[in-house]
């Protein structure tokens, strides 16, 4: 039992570590779209005269928190 435990050791780690990655992809990915948005909401926040179109995408970007 504990040669097989022994021999199958490589294989779970190695999928622990493909979901490791695949959390850190995930969670980069929405820092990136945190900061996007967060930049697109202050350029649109910084405006002094906004359309309306920029008005409603600031409307949108600030919901989306």
């Amino acid at each position: 039992m504990a040669a097989q435990l022994i021999a199958a050791s490589p294989a779970i780690q190695g999928r622990q570590a493909a979901f490791q990655a695949s959390i850190d992809a995930d969670l980069q990915a929405t820092q990136n779209q945190i900061q996007t948005t967060q930049a697109q909401a202050d350029t649109l926040s910084g405006l002094t005269a906004r359309t309306a179109a920029q008005d409603a995408d600031l409307a949108t970007l600030e919901s989306s928190w």
